[in-house]
């Protein structure tokens, strides 16, 4: 079974999380011998590659943004500014939904604000309704 760039990155950066620089360097080299033995060293730059994303993942934020119109670049600074965090160490994805009226809905991993206008006129109905 022949695995692609992506596999090997996906192990390598698994296999790396809590390791020293020495052994970081081990399993490098140790896949290297690997791609070596399955004539697959041309893969080296994607595996690399992908490593680095998926490293660059880990170490960052998603963050979702929901609203009814894209966020300016002002308004995502002032976001990322009241969550204290630095710009880029955010992934962050905008989703614009019409009809869901102003104010905006923000995920972060599992933490969920919801202040669109539309959550709020809900929670006012609860409110009243029971």
């Amino acid at each position: 079974m022949r695995l692609s760039a992506k596999d090997y990155a996906k192990a390598f950066v698994a296999a790396t999380v809590d390791a020293t620089r020495d052994e970081v360097r081990a399993r490098a080299e140790a896949l290297s011998a690997l791609l070596r033995v399955r004539r697959q060293t041309g893969l080296t730059a994607a595996i690399v590659a992908e490593a680095e994303r998926l490293q660059a993942d880990r170490d960052s934020v998603a963050v979702t943004v929901t609203s009814e119109v894209a966020l300016s670049s002002s308004e995502k600074k002032k976001l990322f500014e009241s969550m204290g965090v630095d710009p880029g160490a955010v992934r962050l994805e905008e989703r614009v939904v019409v009809g869901i009226g102003s104010g905006a809905k923000v995920q972060i991993g599992d933490r969920v604000v919801d202040a669109t206008v539309s959550a709020r006129l809900e929670a006012l109905r609860k409110a009243f309704v029971g």
